[in-house]
């Protein structure tokens, strides 16, 4: 509610300079990916509809369990009035977080990756030496998943820009060794890729006889 009173252009004048603060901070490229407002429901008693304690319109009554969670940063359910008179509402406590977007296309890479993460890690396994997905870093293997997903489902990414990107991810936000890793595998997957998507060399007994 508290939007109606905000000039439109207040919140993009916010929206510009925390843009511009970020991209200077070299934390987001905008050439690649886009951030995208994602809301996210908090997983508490107070959203479930069979408490029959359950918070429904209270700001002030926040989950013990989920302190950061707001009410009505979801979404919410219309409900007939009895009376006809105005309409009813129900809210659900949850966050507002962000998803990656491809900047190209639009493609949400955090749920196109996690929708296909169990092929994502089996293609990851096949190029892997002696190892497995599920011993890999939590951070290393988000950025595997979400730069094989890059590769191999998202054509308007060029592949060495994807693979760039975990590089560099891997590198801020994991171990030393991380971007080497990341870009070994990554670049076996892309080898890999490549070498299917070829045109295959044309039959010998197609071929027009030499003269």
């Amino acid at each position: 509610r508290f939007l109606r009173k905000i000039k439109n252009s207040v919140l993009q004048d916010l929206l510009t300079r925390a843009n511009k603060i970020l991209i200077e901070k070299n934390v987001i490229s905008l050439d690649v990916v886009a951030v995208d407002s994602k809301p996210v429901k908090a997983l508490t008693k107070h959203n479930n509809p069979k408490n029959i304690r359950r918070n429904q319109r209270d700001k002030t009554k926040k989950p013990r369990r989920n302190p950061k969670a707001a009410l009505g940063y979801y979404s919410y359910l219309p409900l007939p009035d009895p009376e006809g008179k105005k309409k009813q509402y129900i809210f659900f406590w949850g966050y507002r977080t962000h998803a990656i977007v491809d900047a190209n296309s639009g493609m949400a890479l955090v749920e196109g990756t996690w929708t296909r993460r169990e092929e994502l890690d089996r293609e990851g396994e096949a190029v892997l030496e002696h190892w497995a997905m599920n011993r890999i870093a939590t951070i290393d293997k988000c950025v595997l998943r979400m730069g094989a997903y890059e590769i191999m489902f998202a054509p308007d990414v060029p592949p060495k820009v994807a693979i760039n990107e975990a590089i560099e991810i891997a590198k801020k936000y994991s171990t030393g060794g991380s971007g080497d890793f990341v870009n070994g595998i990554l670049d076996k997957i892309f080898s890999k890729h490549s070498r299917q998507n070829e045109t295959p060399p044309a039959d010998h007994a197609d071929a027009e006889p030499q003269r």
